[in-house]
């Protein structure tokens, strides 16, 4: 499992997303769409780097998505 999750971004503090169809480093989610890069910690506490999806982005920073029932 990873922890100690950080957005990689530009020297601005922007960060861009991609598309792509590589599976997600987190969820291993197959579906096409926009990722993210991140770095994290992992069991062994190494420096590693993923790309998630939008999903998970919103799982590790911890925002709520709202329901649209």
């Amino acid at each position: 499992m990873y922890k100690y999750f950080s957005m990689i971004t530009d020297a601005d503090g922007n960060s861009e997303s991609y598309f792509s169809w590589a599976s997600c480093n987190l969820c291993h989610s197959t579906l096409g769409g926009d990722r993210y890069d991140y770095i994290a910690r992992d069991k062994n506490d190494d420096i590693v780097e993923l790309s998630l999806c939008v999903d998970c982005v919103y799982d590790v920073e911890g925002i709520e998505v709202e329901s649209c029932e």
